[in-house]
């Protein structure tokens, strides 16, 4: 087993976990589906790097075999931050929305009240 294979190994059960606990938050209906599938492409890719020996290898040597592994957590860092601003945006634009529901619900439930007075004064007279 070379050095290189121990942390690949591990790297690769560490991604194999939380693809496992994003579809169970998925299946279990605690995040929707479309929010997830920008993170469980990013996991099934770095689930496929970690995997296959060449695409780790040349990796490496893209980055060059010492700054392999913080040129590696920059980029996770990256891309955690990138995901995260999508979440942040998805999560600004639904509560936008939210918001303008609440407001036309109390417009409708004022008008509706005034209707149904007016009926009862109606009635009354």
């Amino acid at each position: 087993m070379s050095s290189h294979t121990s942390p690949a190994i591990l790297g690769f059960a560490l991604l194999l976990l939380v693809f496992a606990y994003t579809i169970h938050l998925v299946r279990s209906g605690r995040i929707s589906a479309h929010l997830a599938v920008t993170w469980i492409a990013t996991e099934l890719l770095l689930m496929l790097v970690m995997g296959i020996g060449s695409l780790r290898s040349f990796t490496r040597t893209v980055l060059g075999d010492e700054g392999a592994p913080y040129s590696l957590i920059l980029l996770g860092a990256l891309w955690v931050i990138f995901l995260m601003l999508e979440s942040l945006t998805r999560i600004s634009l639904l509560t936008n929305k939210l918001k303008n529901l609440t407001q036309e619900h109390a417009l409708l439930k004022e008008r509706v009240e005034r209707i149904e007075r007016s009926s009862s004064q109606e009635s009354n007279a």
